[in-house]
């Protein structure tokens, strides 16, 4: 699993040098950026008319490394030893590039003999029982753990969660001791002897069995609240619709970047041969 955007961190804590190169690159783009910031000032002040105003800097541009450096970080990433049988690229996303089609690019162009694919995880969708023909359509739990917990069958699942059932059944089993009738108050009881005090401790057993059930209890309370933070995020419609526009552009765009780097390996084999001589010429035609 290669984290795209730890690449940088990945280079400084293996020493290497290509991070010094790219912590001087960013020094570099914050002073441009400041020199020019106080120049577009300037012609702010001098400009009198809104017409003439030109756009803001983008800060955020001015943190972005160069793809020179980023192609080799990522090289170099790829060159250790678990990356042998292939890598997933995880992050496209990373303050030190525009976008995730910047990351895709720079993937296939860094390592440009290798077979790459994407996998854009989608929002599933499948048809209501009620009406499958024109009913709404609803969310797949995509959690497969907190799903088959919530949806199993009556006594089937895991141990803790047919713990209650269990419990009830034992309890009902277990024979409930009845306490003795007590002896006839008097002043010094039934033969004599003192009568027996109301706040007589508990026997040791009963106060053991009272302390299992309450860490059961416990227990319980807490695999609860556990399972309920596996619980999947909902989204909101506008958040789902987002993501799937944004998922369609992705897709297009690799589609596009996969056309454009197969003809530009084609032209190459053209133009360069493998016996290394000239290009033949087509014949002509007549």
């Amino acid at each position: 699993m290669v984290r795209l955007d730890q690449l940088s961190d990945w280079c400084l804590k293996r020493g290497s040098p290509l991070a010094e190169e790219a912590s001087k690159y960013l020094e570099d783009r914050q002073a441009e950026f400041e020199v020019k910031f106080a120049e577009q000032e300037k012609r702010k002040k001098a400009k009198k008319k809104a017409a003439d105003q030109e756009p803001d800097l983008d800060p955020e541009e001015f943190k972005h490394l160069s793809r020179d450096i980023l192609t080799r970080m990522l090289k170099e990433r790829l060159a250790q030893e678990d990356c042998n049988a292939g890598a997933i690229f995880d992050c496209l996303e990373s303050p030190l590039w525009p976008d995730a089609k910047f990351a895709l690019e720079l993937v296939a162009q860094a390592a440009p003999q290798q077979n790459l694919q994407v996998l854009l995880l989608r929002f599933q969708m499948e048809a209501s029982e009620t009406d499958k023909e024109d009913g709404p359509r609803e969310e797949v739990c995509t959690n497969y753990r907190y799903a088959r917990r919530k949806e199993q069958p009556k006594g089937q699942g895991r141990k803790e969660d047919r713990q209650p059932e269990a419990d009830a059944t034992e309890a009902k089993n277990k024979k409930v001791k009845k306490p003795a009738p007590a002896a006839k108050a008097g002043k010094r009881g039934a033969k004599g002897a003192p009568a027996p005090k109301e706040d007589e401790e508990k026997p040791a057993e009963e106060v053991e069995a009272e302390k299992k059930l309450q860490e059961e209890e416990d227990k319980k309370r807490q695999e609860e609240e556990a399972r309920e933070q596996q619980r999947p995020k909902e989204y909101t419609v506008a958040e789902v619709e987002e993501y799937q526009r944004y998922a369609d552009e992705l897709e297009r765009f690799f589609a596009e970047l996969t056309v454009r780097l197969a003809g530009g390996a084609a032209v190459k084999e053209v133009e360069a041969p493998a016996d290394g001589g000239a290009p033949e010429e087509a014949p002509a035609e007549g």
